[in-house]
């Protein structure tokens, strides 16, 4: 997706960190896109997130498939899961304050 002047993906790319890839862009109407909003992983996430403070955690659907100290580790026990492009995400040791602004 095209906002702001950025090219933002729409889900977590597979690729390794630095590595070089080559994009192609074009204006043409995109094919209809069975767009995938994550509701199932967020609502995961809400449910089951305080039981896994503190780590990384792959959610496909509403499974878990990797929880580990690093995204790596992670990401490697979702693709042996069969989770190519699983939601990834780090859940703090302690929840955020809430913020009510000045």
């Amino acid at each position: 997706m095209y906002e702001d002047g950025v090219l933002r993906p729409l889900e977590p790319l597979p690729f390794k960190e630095k590595q070089h890839l080559t994009v192609t862009v074009s204006d043409e109407p995109a094919p209809e896109l069975d767009y995938n909003p994550r509701t199932k992983e967020f609502k995961w996430l809400q449910d089951h997130g305080d039981e896994h403070r503190g780590k990384y955690v792959a959610v496909e659907g509403d499974q878990l498939v990797g929880e580990g100290d690093s995204v790596v580790a992670v990401m490697e026990q979702a693709r042996a899961k069969g989770a190519d492009h699983p939601l990834v995400h780090y859940l703090p040791e302690e929840p955020e304050l809430p913020f009510a602004g000045w």
